[in-house]
């Protein structure tokens, strides 16, 4: 019995800290705001030594490899479809959050997130981003590396570290889904080599998050 009023305890914390409600006073609706979060459905490793563009070692890995010589490659399918639903001002931010088997104070000194600036599919490698040698494009993808956004430790409202990482992709959102209407994904790059969990992580994996505001009467 003492562990299932734990359970409850812990069920109604989630959702205090998943959503939050007021009620604008000039409409008198409510409003409320939820966390939203969805794994990538296109992630790609991409290096210099992985040529055929259907390589297993380079899809649906636990860790994937981030360095001089190779980038990770992700995309939601379906974020023009729902963009809408982001909620950007008022210092609300859209991020990528991910998971990192070494050190996250160590990898976050290293790590970035830049747009791709040119349209690639899930046979991408180093050098095409179709895999056939007739689509080159920049070695190691064509990224906006002048809007590259710089990785942060996620922490508990209470300033603990939960071992994340993560970016904020606002600027990216804004800038390109919404003002140029392109969804080409970003690139994970590092001077270093790190590594990053992976779509077989279920936890861990890439993820872009947001917060989404409903109004209801």
């Amino acid at each position: 019995m003492k562990n299932f009023s734990k359970i409850i305890i812990l069920v109604f914390s989630y959702l205090s800290l998943s959503a939050c409600e007021f009620v604008s006073g000039s409409s008198g609706k409510t409003v409320t705001d939820s966390q939203q979060s969805r794994e990538f459905d296109g992630i790609k490793m991409i290096a210099e030594h992985i040529t055929d563009p259907i390589d297993p070692v380079s899809i649906d890995r636990d860790i994937m490899d981030v360095g001089p010589s190779s980038h990770v490659l992700v995309r939601y399918m379906e974020l023009m479809s729902i963009e809408s639903d982001f909620r950007t001002e008022s210092g609300h931010k859209v991020e990528l959050t991910l998971g990192t088997n070494q050190k996250p104070e160590e990898v976050i000194k290293t790590l970035k997130a830049c747009p791709i600036t040119q349209l690639w599919n899930m046979r991408a490698t180093w050098n095409h981003p179709f895999g056939f040698r007739k689509q080159g494009w920049t070695p190691g993808g064509a990224l906006d590396t002048g809007m590259c956004a710089t990785a942060t430790l996620v922490k508990t409202s209470s300033g603990v570290a939960t071992g994340e990482i993560s970016f904020d992709i606002t600027p990216w959102l804004l800038n390109y889904v919404r003002a140029k209407r392109i969804n080409y994904g970003l690139a994970l790059i590092s001077d270093l080599s790190v590594t990053v969990y992976g779509n077989q992580d279920s936890t861990r994996s890439p993820r872009i998050k947001w917060i989404k505001t409903t109004t209801s009467r």
